[in-house]
Order: C-alpha cells, then structure tokens, then sequence
C-alpha cells in the first residue's frame, strides 16, 4: 500500500476543503450494512488470542470497515477477476489468451473467502517509512498474513477524533484490506503458491496494466489510486480525509466527497438500480503542478525528495512465528522473498 506523497497532499489543499463534524448516529447506528462479514474476529490474533472487553471494542470499532469490504467482494467481484485467474497446463507463468477470462461469481468469492488470512496490527509501524500495510506471504502454511498500522485503530478510539475522521480511517481499512487481497490471490491463485525456482521475475497476467497487484485492483474498482491526506505526513492519527490519483486526470488530486463515502455504509447505497459505480463523484482537485510548486524547500533550496517505498509484500515461512528482519534475498516481480 503507498504512503502519503510527502505532505503533497496536505499541502495541495486547503482546511477548508475537508469537514470537520460529527454524526447523531455514530458509532452504533451509523453502519446499516446487513450484508455477510467475511472478517470475522477468529481471522484477528491480537483479537482471539485475549478475549477481553478491550479487544472485542476494538474489532467493534473496525467492523464498518470489515462489512464495506465484505461488500465490495460480494457485489463489486469483477474487481477481483483477474487475479482468479486458472493456470495453463503448461508453464505457470504462461496463459492461452491474452485476454481476461469470464469467471462466475461463486468461483470468485469461493477463492476469495479461501485466501482470506489472519490479520494483525503493528502498534510499532514506523511513521516515517509507513505503508500502512504489509502482507507476508507464507508459502509453506495454508494462511499467509496482513499487518495493518494499528494508528488506525488509534484514530477509531480517540475521543478526541472527530467523526469526519473516523470515517476517512473505515474506508481507508477498507480500501487496504483489498490492496492486500489482491496480492494474496495473485499469490495463491495465479502463482499457486509457488516461487520461480530460477528467481526470476513473475510475468506480469494478461489485463494487469501496473507492476502491482494491489495498484492494479484500486484503479480497477475505484478509478485511481487512494490516499490518506494527513497533517503529519503518514500519522493516521492526523488523517483530514482521503483523496485519489489517476493518470486519466493527469495526476491530479481528487478529494473524496464526505457524503460519498458515508453512503458507502448505508445499505440503501448498495440495493439502488442500476448498481451503484464505486468511482468516487468529483469534490475537489489539487492540480499536480500547484503541488509540485509546494514542495520547494526554501531552507535547503532545493526540492523536497519522495522517500523511497519498498514493496510491501514480502515472503516468510510461516504467519505464527515471530517475525524476522526481512533479507533482500532474490526478487519475485518486485516482491522481497525471506528464503528459510
């Protein structure tokens, strides 16, 4: 997942172009959503290992977001077609057509549901260098495992956070969740699980137009790329709002509407005909080059660089063992692999 472009964004636009409010109905009617939570607790280590009222108020408070993707997956599965996609009898990496495939419905959600791993939050994950999720491929278990910044349950808890907040924080949850699916079905539905043996680059499957995975399943389902717009360049702690980049814009900024994404949890939203578009209305635009503009550093008289991002997706032998500090061993289409 990306972290914020330096403070561009907030620096793109201005206080006033994000609400400051709350909800009458927030927390506990605010989500009408009646659809199937495929996020229970029992996928939650840090929630089943202690089950105390603390834990069960923290899976509480991210449930809006567990529900929207949930969602997202049962009615908006298209999004996730390519990367369900059957293997060739022949090289793993070689397909007959060079064209996507009509999967059904049930086979897609099926293999969703399959991939769906266990799920922990890093109270640890470094602000500066943040990508606010991570996932750990395991080859050799049968879950492989996200990590998801835990400001974002942080933000959710704070009495001090307002509601406009709190919902930038859900759909961002949402949207991550998704990301990181992504790259688990390309790895256990496209790759079978498997690592080339001769370390050499995956070929990117027919349809996917960006070298990642989790990219390429935001710009299919929502047009763009999302972003956290924070105060505190990637402290979710500090989030204003969320906005989105595509390159059919030319790279401009687009703010995601309030009122937009609190429909998104309503259950009127998703039953009205035709089916609603997950592209979001245009709100606001940062144009690029204001931006750009923005980011001279009078101090040092020279332009403010990007931090580098490495990839978040990395491979480990197994989800329950403690974590070891990842090797750049051999490189997989641009993912990390830890090689026991």
């Amino acid at each position: 997942m990306a972290a914020t472009h330096l403070d561009a964004t907030s620096r793109g636009f201005a206080d006033e172009d994000f609400a400051v409010g709350n909800f009458d109905d927030y927390p506990s009617n605010f989500c009408t959503l009646k659809n199937e939570n495929l996020f229970p607790i029992s996928k939650f280590p840090m929630f089943r290992k202690k089950d105390t009222p603390a834990t069960r108020n923290a899976y509480t408070l991210i449930q809006p977001a567990l529900l929207l993707i949930s969602r997202i997956i049962n009615q908006h599965w298209e999004c996730f077609a390519i990367f369900v996609r059957r293997r060739s009898t022949g090289h793993p990496d070689t397909w007959p057509v060079d064209v996507e495939l009509e999967l059904p419905k049930d086979e897609i959600v099926g293999c969703i549901k399959s991939a769906i791993p266990d799920i922990d939050f890093d109270p640890d994950m470094q602000s500066d260098s943040s990508s606010f999720a991570e996932t750990i491929l395991c080859p050799k278990a049968k879950s492989d495992l996200i990590i998801l910044d835990y400001n974002i349950i942080r933000l959710l808890k704070d009495s001090t956070a307002n509601h406009t907040q709190k919902l930038a924080g859900l759909v961002f949850l949402a949207v991550l969740l998704g990301h990181e699916i992504a790259h688990l079905l390309e790895f256990r539905r496209i790759r079978a699980g498997q690592l080339r043996s001769d370390s050499e680059p995956f070929e990117t499957p027919p349809g996917v137009t960006c070298r990642e995975a989790g990219t390429a399943w935001q710009t299919r389902t929502f047009g763009g790329r999302i972003y956290p717009v924070c105060n505190v360049e990637n402290s979710l702690l500090t989030i204003r709002g969320l906005c989105i980049k595509s390159s059919a814009w030319n790279f401009d900024m687009m703010k995601l509407n309030e009122d937009w994404m609190r429909q998104l949890f309503t259950e009127p939203f998703w039953t009205i005909v035709p089916p609603p578009t997950l592209r979001p209305p245009i709100d606001k635009y940062a144009q690029f080059a204001i931006i750009v503009d923005d980011l001279y550093d009078e101090q040092s008289g020279s332009p403010i660089k990007s931090k580098v991002r490495n990839n978040n997706v990395h491979c480990t032998g197994s989800p329950r063992k403690k974590l070891r500090p990842i090797i750049p061993v051999n490189t997989c289409g641009g993912k990390r692999v830890l090689m026991d």
